[in-house]
């Protein structure tokens, strides 16, 4: 899983993926790298059918779905949510004691928590990433 930030800041209409932190993950490195080429061919992000926040497959260059991604801004009431659940950052969230923007944080603290893999917590990091289809 890759757990994904949108970034206003790059230009408008390209496509852009930057993993934040060192260092990358030697497992996730080729799926970042197979985004790239799917964002890179001109594949969109396919927002899923299920869920009440905002998350997509992402492909590769052969279309092939390599990861999934969830938008910070498009949590559960949070911002930009395409799903009709859309509020300010820090609002309760639809499960109990979370607000909005911060399962982001608890996913990620998931995978470095379960590093040996124990519990089966996929590989999961932080990134930025800009798309022309994202809901911002």
């Amino acid at each position: 899983m890759i757990y994904i930030r949108n970034r206003k800041d790059y230009t408008k209409g390209k496509s852009h993926i930057e993993v934040l932190g060192e260092p990358v993950p030697t497992k996730i490195k080729p799926i970042i790298d197979g985004v790239k080429r799917g964002l890179n061919a001109g594949l969109a992000p396919e927002l899923t059918f299920e869920g009440t926040s905002g998350a997509y497959f992402m492909r590769n260059d052969k279309q092939v779905p390599i990861a999934v991604f969830k938008p910070i801004d498009e949590e559960a009431n949070a911002p930009n949510n395409p799903r009709g659940f859309a509020n300010k950052f820090g609002t309760p969230s639809l499960r109990s004691g979370v607000l909005s923007g911060e399962a982001c944080e608890r996913e990620i603290a998931a995978y470095l928590v379960d590093k040996d893999g124990f519990s089966g917590v996929p590989e999961t990091v932080l990134a930025a990433i800009s798309h022309p289809s994202f809901n911002f």
